[in-house]
This record gives structure tokens, C-alpha cells and sequence, in this order.
């Protein structure tokens, strides 16, 4: 198990995110908590926001795929609407870091098209 940082405890648990939630300022704050909760987690969500295809989980690594599932739990429990949504596609994987990736990819998208959709 990997060194906690925090009890988890003796934080507050970020807010939930929705689409009237100030994105870059609920990440920080979502990627902090995880930080406490296994560093390792935050060290694989970035990993994950920086691959093109998939965030894929090694079968055989019993903590990656711990963490996959509780990034998963999270996130199923603070964000609403789409990123419901998002999470509800990957119910059957429980792979978190999936969730992530394509959560902070729907909010910061590198699309023009989908940068201007959001600003309506």
C-alpha cells in the first residue's frame, strides 16, 4: 500500500462538479484530494490525461488497479449531468482513470469546435 499523505478524514472532500462548477478550480482542488488519498493515484491520473488512446490498467497490478477503482468511486460520487455520464460507460471496467481522462478531455478539449460549444 502506498504511503497516505493525509487521513482523508481531516479534509474536506472537494465539491461536487457540475456544469455551473468552475472547472480549473474544482480540478485543482479534485487532484489534490487524490494526492491524499494514494499519491501514486494523482501520479496515474496525469498520466492518464496525457495518453491519446485509453488509460489502460495492468491486469496484474493488484494496487493500480485498487487505485483505478477507487478514482472510479470518486468520481461517481461529485460529479452530475455528463460526467455522470462518462463515468456510467466505464461501470462494468471501474477503471477511474478512463473516467478522468475523458472528463478532462470533454473540459479542456484540444477541438476548436468543442472549445466554442462550451462557451455557449
Amino acid at each position: 500500500m502506498a504511503d497516505v499523505l493525509v487521513d482523508t478524514r481531516a479534509i474536506n472532500k472537494p465539491k461536487g462538479l457540475n456544469k455551473t462548477t468552475v472547472w480549473s478550480d474544482w480540478r485543482f482542488q479534485f487532484e489534490n484530494y487524490c494526492a491524499c488519498v494514494d499519491p501514486m493515484m494523482n501520479v496515474e491520473m496525469q498520466a492518464a490525461t496525457e495518453q491519446e488512446v485509453a488509460a489502460l490498467i495492468a491486469p496484474t497490478d493488484v494496487g493500480q488497479n485498487r487505485r483505478a477503482a477507487t478514482l472510479y468511486a470518486i468520481l461517481a460520487s461529485l460529479v452530475e449531468g455528463r460526467e455522470l455520464q462518462l463515468c456510467k460507460l466505464e461501470r462494468a471496467s471501474r477503471n477511474g482513470y478512463v473516467v478522468w481522462q475523458r472528463i478532462v478531455a470533454d473540459r479542456e478539449p484540444k477541438n476548436d469546435n468543442r472549445a466554442l460549444a462550451l462557451l455557449w
